[in-house]
């Protein structure tokens, strides 16, 4: 061929297909110099010149596969992605292979039913596919060539799909031996119910789909590329799993509509962050061996559920103590669910920055094992804490900024289980449920529990200030104007203060510090509470208009009638009715509430007595019925003070309410079933029915009128 290399045009002669030249599309045959850049074509199509440069471009356009777009089949066992002959253009054979290895337009599968052993392909230089689907019944392996001593790139048009049930792995551990899938636009894709492991520094943009089995992400956090990771597909209803290894995740999470489990969780013993946010259209269950950190937000809605299994004294925490991204806001639950080391080892955390949102719907503690704590960063979560199982403690919040839980949240526990003050004052709306304890962690600083809600609460639970603490204080302070019952026996040794609402001990209270009931505060119940030698019960409120209350009984029962003890036989009182105070009982035809007092009873002039005006007017009290109101141990201690009722003062004997049928009568000197016992001999509270009119007027009227009938009649 005359001027070969030349610069100047070059006449080329055409002939018939054959002489070795490999087969174009067209019937057109082409090979390339790579050295001279020079160019042979024989074609039935006759072409009058082309340059040395323009035959390189050519060359490379009708001798690429890409521009048939074709599909081809990987049938080698091991081997480069560069070897032609390990591939194969049917897809139930391994021949004929292709012209070329698959350039950047082509489809490539890796299932030949023939070939379908494990596979290791190795890119000896960066590639370039349209599609990569990986759908071989044996594993599969693509990565780099160490001896390169450097990763390659996969640069994907489409994307990648991986349906299979057997190991897939994209990249390396070693160093130079990986792969890095790229491509604008391009996903992958993870189906049947194997495992695909990425351990590559990718950066394909458009996503990751996860609709069945686990994607592992080892050795780079950004296995998964840039884009974001669904979890799960409606369509498929397939359990699926990401985990990761000690690394950060970083990609954005939406978990997707559907049937099946949606699991974050854990590569082995390893330790990942994922700092990406989640949101939620399913409900989602983070699982740890050892180790798992949430740093990213959680919204949308769906159930959170929490599977601590590991034994590392960090467990799981949500939050790193300084950054979350928004809050736990999902609407519907957060649970931490039964799993499996004994003991405080395995800790759920929510801390930090981290916080619970107000579309929380519940926190729920069903673990025996994990304990989970709160450091909860101004939480706005206005739902109920209920603990099944188990302990939850709750801290200061690390920055110190709002509390853990506040007067919107419940705590709702079961037999056995532990709500714990770890190093806090915590207030919340109420306690519920049939059992628990509620104590103080470590540490030597006294701390109190504040009710502060609104609603109505009975509970169970035990306060107990010994806790893990051993002696530390742990104080009760009811604050919300709502009820809180208290049928379980306690034994705390700070205060108890009521200045708002109703507190009712149904249980035994055993406080080591004083009692005071101030502002419009009420104490009742048909309990005992029990103080130390030497504390005292103050009731007094801040005004006549804002009247501190003691109500014996518990208006929660069908009569609201019973006894409220102060004190015991072993450990006497004080007790003080200040003049801003109130005793409220209720009473029936036979019965009414009672206050035992196991020491001294004190009145202050002004001091209220409180009788309902609906159940006077519907008791009928037999002549002479006995009501004791105050029944104090004692015989000799006297009252200085005096009751009043409807602002007057009652003196011993006085009336203290009449109607047609009945009036009752107040003594400050009654003693069993005795009104007046007489001064020094009686100190019990007493009210007595008399019928009206008296039988004595009655009688003295009868006679009257008879005396007026015989002076007429004479």
């Amino acid at each position: 061929m005359a001027g070969e290399g030349s610069a100047e045009d070059m006449r080329v002669t055409f002939g018939t297909p054959g002489e070795g030249f490999p087969q174009c599309g067209g019937g057109m045959k082409s090979v390339i110099d790579p050295v001279q850049a020079w160019v042979r074509i024989r074609s039935t199509t006759r072409i009058t010149a082309i340059s040395a440069a323009a035959a390189f471009a050519v060359a490379n356009a009708v001798g690429s596969s890409t521009a048939g777009a074709a599909t081809v089949y990987w049938d080698g066992v091991t081997g480069g992605w560069d070897t032609p002959a390990n591939f194969s253009t049917a897809s139930n054979a391994t021949t004929p292979n292709p012209a070329t290895s698959p350039g950047s337009g082509d489809d490539v599968v890796f299932n030949i039913s023939t070939a379908n052993g494990g596979d290791t392909v190795y890119l000896n230089a960066n590639q370039a596919a349209n599609t990569v689907s990986i759908t071989s019944t044996g594993s599969t392996t693509i990565q780099g060539n160490a001896s390169a001593n450097s990763d390659r790139t996969l640069t994907l048009g489409t994307g990648i799909t991986v349906n299979t049930s057997a190991g897939v792995l994209l990249g390396s551990s070693t160093p130079n031996n990986s792969i890095v899938i790229a491509g604008s636009g391009a996903t992958l894709t993870k189906a049947g119910s194997g495992t695909l492991t990425l351990r590559a520094n990718n950066s394909f943009t458009g996503g990751t789909f996860l609709k069945a089995g686990t994607i592992a992400v080892l050795t780079n956090g950004n296995g998964l590329g840039t884009g974001t990771l669904t979890l799960g597909d409606n369509a498929t209803g397939a359990d699926v799993q990401v985990q990761a290894s000690t690394l950060s995740v970083g990609n954005a999470i939406t978990v997707a509509a559907g049937s099946g489990k949606r699991s974050i969780a854990n590569f082995g013993g390893q330790s990942p962050t994922y700092s990406g946010p989640i949101t939620l259209a399913n409900n989602v269950s983070f699982d740890d061996s050892t180790f798992l950190r949430i740093t990213g937000g959680i919204s949308g809605t769906g159930n959170i559920t929490v599977n601590a299994s590991g034994n590392n004294a960090n467990g799981m925490q949500f939050g790193d103590g300084t950054t979350f991204g928004g809050q736990i806001n999902n609407d519907g639950t957060f649970t931490v669910a039964n799993t499996g080391v004994a003991g405080d080892t395995t800790p759920v955390s929510v801390w930090g920055a981290a916080s619970f949102g107000a579309k929380v719907t519940g926190i729920v503690q069903n673990s025996s094992t994990s304990l989970l704590l709160i450091r909860a960063n101004d939480s706005s979560f206005a739902g109920t804490l209920t603990i099944n199982a188990g302990k939850v403690r709750v801290e200061t919040p690390y920055s110190n900024v709002g509390s853990s839980l506040s007067a919107s949240n419940s705590v709702t526990m079961a037999s056995g289980t532990t709500f714990e003050l770890g190093n806090t004052d915590q207030t919340i709306a109420g306690l519920g449920g049939a059992g628990g304890t509620v104590q103080l962690g470590t540490g030597s600083t006294p701390h109190t529990l504040t009710i502060g809600g609104s609603g109505t609460f009975t509970s169970g639970a035990s306060l107990n200030s010994n806790g893990s603490a051993g002696g530390v204080i742990l104080s009760l302070a009811k604050t919300g104007i709502g009820t809180q019952t208290l049928t379980g026996n306690s034994a705390y040794n700070g205060t108890t203060a009521v200045s708002n609402g109703t507190l009712l001990v149904d249980g035994t209270n055993t406080t080591g510090d004083n009692v005071t009931v101030s502002s419009t505060g009420k104490l009742g119940g048909t309990g005992a509470i029990v103080l130390a030698s030497g504390k005292t019960f103050a009731i007094n409120g801040s005004s006549s208009a804002a009247r501190a209350v003691l109500t014996p009984g518990d208006p929660t029962v069908s009569s609201g009638v019973g006894s409220l003890t102060l004190g015991s036989s072993s450990v006497t009182t004080s007790a003080t009715l200040g003049a801003n105070s109130q005793l409220a009982v209720d009473l029936t035809s036979t019965t009414s509430d009672t206050v035992n007092v196991f020491g001294t009873m004190t009145l202050t002039n002004g001091a209220d007595l409180a009788l309902s005006s609906s159940q006077l007017a519907a008791i009928t009290p037999a002549a002479g019925q006995l009501y004791t109101i105050v029944n104090n141990d004692g015989t000799s201690d006297g009252y200085t003070g005096l009751l009043s009722y409807n602002g007057t003062l009652l003196a011993q004997g006085d009336t203290v309410f009449q109607n047609s049928a009945y009036k009752l009568l107040i003594s400050y000197r009654g003693e069993g079933t005795t009104f007046d016992a007489g001064a020094g001999s009686g100190n019990n509270i007493v009210l007595q029915s008399v019928a009206v009119p008296e039988p004595s007027v009655l009688a003295a009227v009868g006679l009257g009128g008879l005396t007026l009938l015989r002076r007429k009649r004479r």
